[in-house]
């Protein structure tokens, strides 16, 4: 996104209100780190029963940016 934001997308659990998700960044796919992040907005549209799509537009440390990121849900 034009502002230096990140648009995530990714499916969501919403039959399991304990599960916890976590935006994680890495340089090269093998050591991940938990990011601190702000949502700015999000889109969710229902895919089947307990799975929603979720679209958020996030903000990230500036000085943590990197090449690849991932969403990882935690119970």
């Amino acid at each position: 996104v034009g502002d230096g934001s990140l648009l995530i997308t990714y499916f969501r659990r919403t039959d399991d209100p304990d599960l916890l998700y976590m935006l994680q960044g890495s340089s090269d796919m093998r050591t991940w780190v938990d990011l601190n992040w702000t949502v700015t907005s999000t889109v969710t549209a229902p895919v089947s029963i307990g799975v929603e799509f979720v679209t958020i537009t996030v903000l990230v440390d500036p000085a943590k940016r990197y090449q690849h990121y991932r969403i990882v849900a935690f119970p």
